[in-house]
């Protein structure tokens, strides 16, 4: 009687995913070994010499650094949790491709609109949080009121559009042709009162995001 001797087989559907998280673990510990020096060097896009030859290491580099336990830990759960899936789906060639040129595009352009800031290893959401958003905030906020007014004021496009539904459709401009239409002269006025009032606030935001744009 012969005994069949079976050996343990571990498999993974996402080597990708696995050996990114295990460098991003190995060169967080050399930051802490080194006091972030190897961060500095090698981990972090910033505006630097392009006779420099880490500089382009650090355009895909920066991906793999992450400043403490808490951003290595909120990144890579969440790429654990979503990365295996995908790389399953799509394959790991197609998923290291996508990890690369990410790393790149973002690196080159972090490198030559944001000169005055580190990129490492940061989330979408924290690189807008703290990089992209104080950039460009008052533009932002500019345009928002911008749209805002373009939006109070539109009638043409709305009123062939939106099929003229009262109680529906209806703009503040739309609601005062209405008016008028109907002999409701006092309405009609009073409507457009508050319009121009919604429209003189708008112009005292508009003043002052322009003027705290240029101040920034």
């Amino acid at each position: 009687m012969s005994k069949e001797n079976r050996g343990i087989r571990v498999s993974f559907n996402s080597p990708v995913i696995l050996v990114f998280s295990i460098i991003c673990l190995l060169v967080l510990g050399l930051g802490y070994l080194t006091g972030g020096v190897s961060d500095d060097l090698l981990f972090c896009v910033y505006k630097s010499s392009f006779t420099d030859p880490l500089t382009y290491f650090r355009f895909f580099g920066h991906v793999l650094g992450h400043a403490n336990w808490e951003h290595f830990i909120g990144n890579i759960t969440m790429i654990l949790v979503i990365g295996p899936l995908l790389e399953e789906k799509y394959g790991s060639a197609d998923t290291l491709i996508v990890i690369l040129v990410t790393a790149f595009v973002t690196g080159v352009i972090h490198f030559i609109f944001f000169p005055g800031v580190a990129l490492m290893g940061a989330s979408g959401f924290t690189i807008f949080r703290k990089v992209t958003f104080p950039h460009i905030k008052w533009a932002l906020l500019y345009g928002i009121v911008l749209c805002t007014a373009r939006a109070m004021g539109e009638f043409g496009a709305v009123s062939v559009l939106s099929g003229h539904l009262q109680g529906k459709t209806n703009t503040m401009p739309l609601y005062i042709e209405l008016l008028y239409q109907g002999y409701d002269f006092t309405g009609a006025f009073a409507v457009s009162a508050i319009l121009v009032c919604m429209a003189v606030v708008i112009l005292v935001l508009r003043s002052v995001l322009e003027h705290k744009g240029k101040e920034a």
